[in-house]
């Protein structure tokens, strides 16, 4: 008998847990559920949560490279394109082939010479007698010159000219201001053709009938004197 007590005193030792086992379980239940009972009544500030996380990190992995955020237009200069200046003898070829697609482009009158592309088009192509609104077919001839335009970054001025003969329309008190609406106009009709780059208009009136080429015919030269010079100058717009 005392040897079968024995026998399963040595099954339950050497099968079973130790006895502290017990008490070294609940004592790890309590401190858990302490923390966690703290944990709970705390507030944790995420600043500085990430600043030790951050400092533990550059200890525990110094070769780590900083991640740089990417830049923002909020706090960055915007990089814009700018079409570049051409030579206004290559433009001046290149408008040539493109004023054969417009009848009023083809027949204006184009001139190169210091150092300004002049494209001379005669008004009353572009607006009524008197009048400085634009018609139909000079809006499809701005639409043209505009694409043209639109590829160079030269400057770009717009002039409007008109002959000796008094104003008909009582909307304008002189060929001053006639010759300006009409230049401005033309402008317009370049920005709202999709031209992006600044545009000046003048008004010249009469002033300026020695612009024109020597060798035009008398009837010719006539025509234009009422008129409206699209210039292309060789600097770049801006003054850039």
């Amino acid at each position: 008998m005392a040897d079968d007590d024995e026998e399963e005193g040595k099954k339950k030792e050497q099968g079973g847990d130790p006895a502290w086992m017990l008490t070294f379980a609940d004592l790890v239940s309590l401190m858990l559920t302490f923390f966690v009972l703290l944990f709970s009544m705390s507030s944790v500030k995420t600043a500085k949560w990430e600043q030790m996380v951050q400092a533990l990190t550059r200890r525990l992995n110094p070769t780590q490279q900083a991640q740089v955020s990417a830049s923002s237009a909020r706090h960055n200069i915007p990089k814009t394109f700018r079409p570049q200046a051409v030579n206004l003898k290559y433009f001046s070829a290149l408008l040539e082939e493109k004023r054969e697609d417009d009848p009023v482009l083809e027949r204006s009158v184009q001139t190169l010479s210091d150092g300004a592309l002049r494209l001379s088009m005669p008004a009353d192509l572009l607006f009524e007698q008197g009048s400085a609104r634009l018609t139909d077919r000079a809006e499809q001839a701005l639409y043209v010159l505009a694409g043209v335009l639109d590829g160079v970054g030269n400057q770009v001025t717009v002039r409007g000219h008109t002959d000796g003969s008094p104003v008909r329309d009582e909307r304008y008190t002189s060929n001053w201001e006639l010759s300006l609406a009409r230049a401005t106009a033309v402008a317009n009709g370049l920005h709202g053709a999709g031209y992006s780059m600044p545009v000046t208009a003048y008004g010249l009136a009469a002033t300026r009938e020695g612009l024109l080429p020597a060798d035009l015919p008398p009837a010719q030269r006539r025509r234009l004197s009422r008129r409206v010079d699209v210039v292309v100058l060789s600097e770049a717009a801006g003054g850039g």
